[in-house]
């Protein structure tokens, strides 16, 4: 049987660097690795745990979609969705609830580190166990922070698994070693934080996010430790080794000031995007196009569910 591959983001607002280089780059990179078996999925239901607000969901859900195709998913490797396009897996959600242990969503660390507590949040590993396994999916990329997602999932399919029959593959984590970007002031990059650097803000809003980023005091014409400098560390994710072992020297040889580095990462980063700004643009006049792909990607992954649904009725005796 074929590998197959699962991830879902969720429309919470404006991607950043932090999104890009953490998730969105790899999933991109998976696609080439299981072509027509990858699957992206829009998590809107999974967001309704944070926004109340119908008219943002819908706007940052559109978007989303919008800038995934641009930055580089393509439809026709992987099947890229909106979650609330397949009523199905809040079917099986039910199902698998029924085979969970509440004490093991009792144990789920973002349970306890979130203020507002409901039973949608109580519920966000159960929803994500059906996300993953309505599909068959046998891989799930993941940063480290989310492995005890995936932990549970395992728990909850082998645990079905046991009580009735063999259904569901034991999906595995593929762990993202990307460290986690630095925001604006040190922190890890994150829209909470109001930190971020967009990845299609205008060149006034770059301009103000890249000079705005902390830096220590050190004059010019004094040695930098330039692994200890946000400016760095975000430049090296988007320049060659070349370049950045460059600018490394530069700033240890004190040749390089923080103004002048500021503009380098700064022109960097208008490179790096410029070409999926342009597409961005493009699929923005092509509102049919996006429709299109979303509406033939929904319809594949609901025959994929409605497989599984066969076995999961026949499993538990509601058919």
């Amino acid at each position: 049987m074929k590998e197959r591959a699962i991830t879902g983001i969720q429309p919470s607002g404006r991607l950043h660097l932090g999104n890009y280089f953490g998730s969105i780059k790899q999933i991109i990179e998976l696609q080439d690795d299981f072509p027509g078996e990858c699957f992206c999925f829009i998590a809107d239901y999974h967001a309704m745990t944070t926004i109340k607000d119908g008219k943002l969901l819908k706007e940052y859900t559109k978007n989303l979609i919008i800038d995934l195709l641009a930055l580089g998913i393509d439809p026709t490797k992987t099947i890229i969705y909106k979650q609330s396009d397949v009523k199905e897996v809040c079917e099986l959600m039910w199902i698998l609830s029924n085979v969970t242990n509440k004490g093991l969503l009792e144990r789920n660390h973002t349970n306890k580190e979130k203020i507002d507590k409901t039973v949608g949040l109580f519920l966000y590993p159960e929803l994500m166990a059906a996300d993953i396994l309505g599909v068959g999916a046998s891989l799930v990329p993941v940063g480290k922070d989310q492995l005890q997602h995936i932990e549970i999932v395992q728990n909850i399919a082998s645990s079905f698994n046991v009580i009735f029959c063999e259904t569901f593959i034991i999906p595995k984590a593929k762990v993202n070693s990307f460290q986690l970007l630095p925001g604006i002031d040190g922190r890890k990059m994150s829209k909470s934080y109001n930190n971020i650097i967009p990845l299609f803000c205008d060149d006034i809003e770059l301009d103000k996010k890249i000079a705005s980023i902390k830096t220590s005091s050190t004059p010019k014409g004094k040695s930098i430790i330039a692994k200890q400098e946000i400016i760095y560390q975000l430049y090296s994710c988007l320049a060659s080794k070349k370049d950045v072992i460059k600018m490394e020297e530069d700033f240890i040889n004190g040749i390089l000031g923080y103004f002048e580095a500021k503009q380098i990462l700064k022109n960097k980063i208008k490179e790096y995007f410029a070409p999926f700004k342009e597409k961005r643009k493009e699929l923005l006049l092509d509102g049919d196009y996006v429709n299109g792909v979303t509406e033939l990607c929904g319809k594949r992954v609901r025959d994929e569910f409605k497989i599984t649904l066969e076995k999961v009725y026949k499993a538990v005796g509601l058919k």
